[in-house]
């Protein structure tokens, strides 16, 4: 395969290029220096937010005001919160009342506790209703989706799905308990392992972060910059570069095990990296995890006949492995046929 860490984007765009080399791809992200550019300018939505400005305070003003909802022990006090939804209405509402868990002050109330520190000033309405909206956007859809490309993969590659369901079922065999996050973070590294590969193979943000160039004498695998240049961050292509990643197309959890595979976690591209790194990040673990280990034990799925992929429906542009579904790309990776290909059984396992 023909591959480029940088690409140059000659014929509409002279000023652009695409990086792919995922050490750059850090570099990149990892300083204010690189502002955002105009691109995102679309997705203010009335008003500047944490995902579409290019301003460094009012980034860092944002990450503080919500950080705390997105940390681990944030996380973990609202874990509760969250499995109780399985309840009816009426449970969730007595459990809301005796264990005072109303209390605990959600990403809208900490949007409205907090002061600018740009005007000292609570965020206006306008302000509110842009963070919530990217919120919302950004904090759902996103999540759901990468979930939706594991069990395609999982379809696909029935070795795999067995030892990720085995790895479950011994681990957690009582049904009769949910298997909480934290629970599933300590004692299932192959679920884990899975979850990464499937977000390098199949990043839910596939498209281009763009970055403005202010440096005159930026140098990008061995390439020299011009100052002004927009450079554009290719997750895809960080993500299966291969000089970086050994066999890229493959769908390998493997590589995510052990020490060398802890390492190579922090390479995957898919939530960014630095100081524009997906503030939600922790909240997409807590969900994936979540979920998915609950599913595995308590489910067993399988395609619906006449599936028009399956693990013998072979890919020579992938070196033979299973056709992947057709996807594409709008602000996030999605199936392009969903109603025909996104079809699977499910039946209650009885291990």
């Amino acid at each position: 395969m023909f591959f480029k860490t940088i690409l140059v984007l000659l014929i509409k765009a002279p000023k652009q290029i695409s990086v792919a080399n995922p050490r750059d791809f850090k570099k990149i992200t990892s300083t204010y220096k690189f502002p955002k550019s105009g691109a995102y300018d679309d997705l203010a939505v009335s008003q500047q937010n944490i995902f579409s400005t290019n301003s460094e305070d009012f980034n860092r003003m944002r990450r503080r005001q919500i950080g705390p909802a997105f940390t681990q022990t944030g996380l973990d006090q609202v874990e509760d919160i969250v499995l109780q939804y399985e309840e009816s209405i009426c449970i969730r509402k007595q459990e809301f009342e005796q264990n005072d868990i109303h209390g605990i002050p959600d990403i809208l109330q900490m949007y409205l506790n907090s002061i600018n520190t740009t005007n000292n000033k609570k965020l206006s309405r306008e302000e509110l209703v842009s963070e919530t909206l990217v919120m919302l956007i950004g904090g759902t859809g996103s999540t759901s989706l990468t979930m939706t490309h594991l069990l395609h993969l999982y379809t696909l590659y029935p070795d795999i799905y067995k030892r990720v369901t085995d790895e479950v079922r011994s681990k957690f065999p009582d049904r009769s308990k949910i298997i909480k996050y934290q629970e599933a973070k300590e004692n299932l590294p192959f679920l884990t392992s899975t979850i990464y590969e499937s977000l390098r193979l199949m990043p839910v943000v596939a498209g281009l972060l763009s970055r403005e160039n202010n440096f005159e004498n930026l140098e990008l695998s061995g390439i020299k910059i011009p100052k002004g240049t927009v450079i554009n961050l290719y997750i895809e292509g960080a993500n299966k570069n291969p000089d970086f990643w050994e066999s890229p197309d493959s769908f390998n959890p493997d590589r995510f095990m052990g020490s060398k595979g802890e390492t190579l976690r922090k390479e995957v591209a898919t939530f960014s990296h630095g100081v524009r790194i997906c503030p939600g990040r922790n909240l997409a673990w807590f969900e994936m995890l979540t979920v998915m280990s609950n599913l595995l034990r308590d489910y067993d799925f399988q395609l619906i006949e006449g599936s028009n992929y399956s693990p013998s429906n072979l890919d020579p542009g992938r070196n033979y492995e299973p056709k992947l579904y057709d996807t594409e790309s709008t602000l996030v990776l999605s199936p392009s046929y969903p109603e025909r290909d996104c079809n699977i059984q499910f039946f209650r396992s009885n291990f």
